[in-house]
């Protein structure tokens, strides 16, 4: 089995096959978390997980840190999380510093970037729910916020620390991979490892036991299809990507990254996937 760890089929490019996409993924053994960007996005993707509780589909709930000019209300959140055992992580939440206006407001759009990262932190914590972040070009800063957050107190022994969430989508360097990995958080890819090679040392240099494969779609098409709408049933060639890089079978790493993702969502326990 596949899964799918951060997709967006509950968005209207799957409107008009959404249900033949979820059952033809069933039938092909991948499993998938929706991943909500707004609350609107986060009750879509509970309700979907809810309707089709039967299979291998959950949601995580959160508000993308692009949306800032939206009102963040933890309460509403931490209500939806209690409607539905399916929610099983915040996110996605995180830093996005590509897609700020680059003039004199800059500084204070991270500033509220920040605050609402950090209130995802704190549903986090409250919830024991691990993390889906997002981070683009705020690495630095990321990596200060976490330490600060994880650390208080003082730094724990590795083997004493938790496993936190997962960097969604990374796109960062060795360094900051290790980093993240130190602070107890799994490394994610996507189908841009299919087309950018210069993410393979990242891929190399991450154990496996600490990878999760996902698309990201309707975004981030792997080759053979870039261009066109993506899939959670493409996820296999995400899996394909890492297991040529890593000298493996395909179906270990298959086999490795479900069970990363079981471990770290509590998916064994929401659904007796296998």
């Amino acid at each position: 089995m596949l899964i799918d760890t951060h997709t967006h089929i509950q968005f209207g490019h799957y409107q008009e096959d959404r249900e033949k996409l979820i059952k033809q993924c069933v039938s092909e053994h991948v499993g998938m978390i929706l991943v909500g960007c707004e609350y609107e996005s986060s009750l879509q993707a509970v309700d979907l997980a809810r309707a089709y509780h039967a299979y291998p589909v959950w949601a995580a709930i959160g508000q993308h840190p692009t949306d800032t000019a939206v009102p963040f209300h933890p309460e509403e959140f931490k209500a939806l999380a209690k409607q539905s055992e399916r929610v099983v992580a915040i996110g996605e939440c995180g830093l996005d510093y590509f897609h700020l206006a680059h003039d004199a407001t800059d500084d204070a759009q991270k500033v509220r970037q920040k605050a609402l990262f950090e209130a995802h932190l704190n549903l986090s914590s409250e919830l024991s729910l691990p993390l889906i972040i997002h981070c683009r070009d705020a690495h630095d800063d990321m990596l200060q916020m976490l330490i600060a957050y994880f650390t208080r107190g003082g730094i724990l022994p590795l083997e004493q620390r938790r496993e936190q969430g997962v960097m969604h989508c990374f796109t960062g360097t060795v360094e900051q991979a290790r980093s993240y990995l130190d602070l107890g958080f799994l490394i994610s890819f996507t189908g841009i490892i299919t087309f950018a090679r210069h993410y393979d040392d990242v891929v190399m240099a991450t154990p496996l036991e600490k990878i999760l494969i996902e698309t990201d779609s309707p975004f981030l098409s792997p080759v053979p299809f870039r261009g066109k709408r993506n899939s959670p049933l493409y996820v296999k060639y995400v899996a394909e990507r890492i297991a040529c890089l890593k000298g493996m079978t395909v179906e270990h790493v298959a086999k490795q990254t479900t069970l990363n993702a079981q471990r770290l969502f509590g998916l064994e326990l929401r659904s007796g996937v296998s």
